[in-house]
């Protein structure tokens, strides 16, 4: 069995939350971009840890359109990895950041679009 390390290379850190950290990784085998989120499991109480493998469970579960992919996930060296589809423009958050500084707002039927 291939581990993370056989089959991506971290790219370059995207970003860092409580739970863990989000990298660049490049599949080494298509030179595709992913999203790695490395979550320290050993660092986490009962409960964040079931968040944190309840959250990979989700993602892999959910399949839209304007959701972001599951592709894979490991445990290793203490860390569960979840590995994602990568948007390089940007997700949600970024679009709404950038609506605002422009006081721009979202059509509805773009909105409705988007969760239905």
């Amino acid at each position: 069995m291939s581990t993370y390390n056989d089959q991506y290379a971290e790219v370059k850190i995207i970003g860092r939350g409580s739970y863990g950290t989000a990298y660049i990784i490049k599949s080494k085998a298509t030179g595709k971009e992913y999203v790695a989120k490395k979550i320290p499991l050993e660092m986490l109480n009962d409960k964040e840890k079931e968040s944190s493998i309840l959250e990979a469970s989700i993602i892999k579960s959910l399949q839209h359109p304007h959701i972001v992919s599951y592709t894979h996930s490991f445990y290793e060296h203490g860390n569960l990895i979840i590995v994602m589809e990568y948007c390089s423009k940007g997700d949600l958050s970024v679009y709404i950041k950038l609506a605002k500084e422009r006081n721009v707002y979202f059509a509805e039927k773009d909105i409705m679009n988007w969760f239905a």
